[in-house]
């Protein structure tokens, strides 16, 4: 599969995300940084997300998803490691119109998360088309050690 690269402009518009653990977690810090309205939906809940929670920056329900859930979303995400659940959602996803992404599940996906920099000014975002997420993580501490060697910025290249 070939994804086409895309910024998403998600301010303020409504992201799904069904599961709460640690993935789930690093989702939703990531759609939080780009100004996202997220629910989380999920029957057993980390610290980190009931903290989110907790100080009102995510809309949190303890229990199984309901395709009612998908009311309002422009993305949902599933970061649970149960198949058959993350399948489902796909399907009441698309059903609707909704763009999703399952983590570790290419092949029920509208699209991938790449792995993303966010350094003066830049956003970078790296992608092996969801082939080798080791590689995007690898190259992409390589690009944040490279940065860091910037100042002020990027300088002009002749």
């Amino acid at each position: 599969m070939r994804y086409y690269p895309v910024g998403l402009d998600i301010t303020n518009k409504g992201v799904l995300v069904v599961g709460a653990g640690n993935i789930a977690l690093r989702k939703v810090k990531s759609l939080l940084v780009f100004g996202a309205y997220v629910k989380v939906v999920a029957p057993l809940v980390k610290p980190g997300i009931s903290k989110l929670a907790k100080d009102r920056k995510i809309n949190l329900e303890i229990r199984e998803f309901r395709p009612s859930d998908l009311k309002g979303a422009r993305l949902a995400i599933a970061a649970t490691d149960d198949k058959l659940v993350n399948e489902k959602i796909s399907r009441e996803a698309k059903k609707i119109g909704i763009l999703f992404n399952a983590v570790d599940q290419t092949n029920i996906c509208d699209f991938i998360s790449t792995a993303i920099i966010r350094k003066h000014g830049l956003v970078i975002s790296i992608s092996t088309d969801g082939n080798n997420p080791p590689l995007s993580k690898e190259f992409k501490d390589f690009l944040k050690r490279k940065l860091n060697e910037f100042k002020s910025g990027p300088k002009r290249f002749s």
